[in-house]
């Protein structure tokens, strides 16, 4: 009778050992899994972040060139109408001399 105890105790402690093993083991693959999730995420964000972040730098490199291209057909117009009243000027001038 008393092996049969002993038997009995010794397969509760193994089945004990087991579950404890299986629950340990289970713990550690979902920590696992959130620390992969949470890598990921991180990863997501700072893909994110560096997208913006490119975006941000071509929409103001857009935006200077467009300020340069204004600024310079800015200067052009500005050019070209001095050239206009300096040979409307010169005109009026030969034309005064030339009647007198």
């Amino acid at each position: 009778m008393n092996d049969i105890k002993i038997i009995i105790i010794i397969i509760i402690i193994i089945i004990i050992i087991i579950i404890i093993i299986i629950i340990i083991i289970i713990i550690i693959i979902i920590i696992i899994i959130i620390i992969i999730i949470i890598i990921i995420i991180i990863i997501i964000i700072i893909i994110i972040i560096i997208i913006i972040i490119i975006i941000i730098i071509i929409i103001i490199i857009i935006i200077i060139i467009i300020i340069i291209i204004i600024i310079i057909i800015i200067i052009i117009i500005i050019i070209i109408i001095i050239i206009i009243i300096i040979i409307i000027i010169n005109y009026y001038i030969i034309n005064i001399i030339i009647n007198y």
